[in-house]
């Protein structure tokens, strides 16, 4: 809640190249109760002293000599990137007010003065300032605290200054205290992955140039040697002559996610191995339309069909007929369920039907379900001894 304490208690810049007016403005606050008044005589010096302090109320001039009020403005503008300008512009030209309302002014006082509205506008003002900012302030700290969780950061440049802004998650993310580290592009290429600094260079060109929205990822290594890895996006904004005015954009800490996917990938390579290289003769198929979808090695050996000939088949066409309606009976297994088959007979590629034992198990195939198949082969060997010699 804003008191009435709070709002004297605001910071307030009068810019004027007046002595008289800045004397006469000040005065009038003063006597009415506020605490914290700065003047300049300067507009030139306006934006350097608002960077520095973040007044709460601006009362600008829009007449002056060198630079007027809506270069000023133009100024501000800059730095104040949540979009509410806290300007009170000062004129003794009505025409002047609109064109001043739409530079991004949200009030006015007229020359000459009269005192009780000029503080009654002040007033106003600094309360709508101060609510304007206990609401930014909640929500930056929800963005904040959202943007911990999510292991996020968002970033803005200005093109024409070369400006860059970091919010903390910028930071966090990469290991670095604000005041170690400067916001600027040079100062986060500098901490790029070298095998993947060009890349990111491209990549920025080609979004500055309109060819493409920015969206990529790459690897960062930290001040401490740990490499993390990053995903970013950003949009531009062009002005009427499609120039770039302004980037903004989020970086986002995947590094967790990549090391799963590593993991995984390292995971889904010693199955392939191990299935490949078992010794057991053994398929997968996709269970709806019963196409092979993998096969290894013994069961190539064992069935005489190439690994080719395996892919373009369905188990349909490796048995016989009476075995079909049993297969057909256990198509729906639950996930991870294992299901033996029990004895059946196969056809090889040659022909020779012979006898086997089926285990299968649903399993998840390249993110698909799928039935791994396992194949025992019960042909009973004829001993050597029973063989007749003609």
């Amino acid at each position: 809640m804003i008191t009435t304490a709070d709002i004297f208690n605001a910071s307030i810049l009068i810019v004027d190249d007046l002595e008289a007016n800045v004397l006469l403005l000040e005065q009038t606050l003063r006597g009415a109760g506020y605490t914290t008044i700065a003047t300049t005589r300067d507009p030139q010096a306006v934006c350097d002293l608002h960077r520095k302090n973040h007044y709460d109320l601006i009362l600008l001039d829009l007449q002056m000599p060198v630079m007027d009020g809506f270069a000023v403005m133009e100024g501000l503008k800059e730095i104040e990137t949540g979009s509410y300008l806290p300007v009170l512009v000062i004129t003794a030209q009505p025409d002047l007010k609109l064109r001043a309302l739409r530079a991004g002014a949200k009030d006015f006082i007229s020359k000459p003065f009269d005192l009780p509205e000029v503080l009654l506008r002040v007033y106003n003002m600094v309360e709508v300032r101060l609510l304007h900012l206990a609401l930014t302030i909640h929500n930056f700290a929800r963005l904040e605290n959202s943007q911990r969780i999510a292991g996020l950061g968002d970033w803005e440049r200005n093109y024409p200054s070369r400006h860059v802004v970091w919010s903390e998650g910028i930071y966090r993310i990469l290991g670095v205290a604000r005041k170690d580290l400067p916001a600027s592009t040079e100062a986060f290429d500098r901490l790029v992955h070298p095998s993947d600094l060009r890349f990111l260079q491209q990549e920025r060109l080609a979004a500055a140039a309109g060819l493409r929205p920015l969206g990529f990822e790459h690897r960062v290594i930290r001040p401490d040697g740990e490499v993390r890895h990053f995903h970013q996006i950003s949009e531009t904004l062009r002005d009427a002559a499609g120039r770039p005015v302004r980037e903004s954009g989020t970086i986002q800490d995947i590094t967790e996610r990549k090391l799963a996917e590593k993991a995984l990938r390292l995971s889904e390579e010693r199955y392939r191995l191990v299935f490949e290289r078992n010794p057991t003769p053994g398929w997968v198929f996709d269970h709806a339309t019963f196409a092979f979808l993998a096969v290894n090695d013994a069961a190539i050996a064992l069935y005489g069909y190439s690994r080719r000939e395996f892919l373009a088949m369905t188990v349909l066409e490796l048995r016989t007929v009476d075995t079909v309606p049993v297969l057909l009976a256990r198509r729906t297994l639950a996930p991870g369920e294992a299901h033996v088959a029990g004895h059946t007979l196969h056809r090889k590629k040659d022909g020779t039907i012979f006898p086997v034992n089926i285990l299968t198990q649903e399993i998840d195939f390249a993110g698909q379900p799928a039935r791994l198949v396992l194949v025992v082969d019960q042909t009973v060997p004829v001993p050597a001894a029973e063989v007749e010699v003609v």
